[in-house]
């Protein structure tokens, strides 16, 4: 079963919560407060409960927005977390792909490189230019020569 929930209304609302601010929280996601207000009451809406308080210009959490930040504070740490592993992920490998005409002249060059850091993981595909120029279009390829 899919849950019907906003997990993007969850996470602002999280922000919302820990900035305690709107002004803070649009700054933080490069939001106006107007979407931000309209965020917060589509999970409000969905909630059929009120789950913050706005009184001058501070946010204060109600008891079910106490609740409902925890959650929201687990999928905001796993979110970073994934996020971190996908950085990490596109920083060690390279798809590479080689002009089969260039392959003699730039292979060892990129051969030397490699060896020279092995934290980051090398595939090399050879083939025509127009193929190579291709898959980089289609994101098969981080680079071609």
């Amino acid at each position: 079963m899919m849950p019907n929930l906003d997990p993007g209304n969850l996470l602002i609302f999280y922000i919302v919560a820990t900035e305690k601010s709107l002004t803070g929280a649009a700054e933080k996601l490069c939001l106006t407060q107007p979407a931000l207000t309209y965020r917060i009451k589509s999970l409000e809406e969905y909630t059929r409960v009120k789950l913050l308080e706005f009184k001058k210009r501070q946010v204060t959490l109600t008891p079910y927005g106490k609740e409902l930040l925890v959650y929201a504070e687990e999928i905001y740490h796993q979110l970073v977390n994934a996020d971190k592993y996908i950085k990490s992920i596109k920083e060690s490998y390279l798809r590479t792909g080689i002009a089969s005409m260039y392959i003699s002249i730039v292979g060892p060059v990129i051969k030397k490189m490699f060896e020279e850091h092995p934290e980051v993981r090398l595939t090399v595909r050879s083939g025509d230019a127009l193929e190579m120029v291709q898959e980089v279009q289609n994101s098969s390829l981080d680079l071609a020569i």
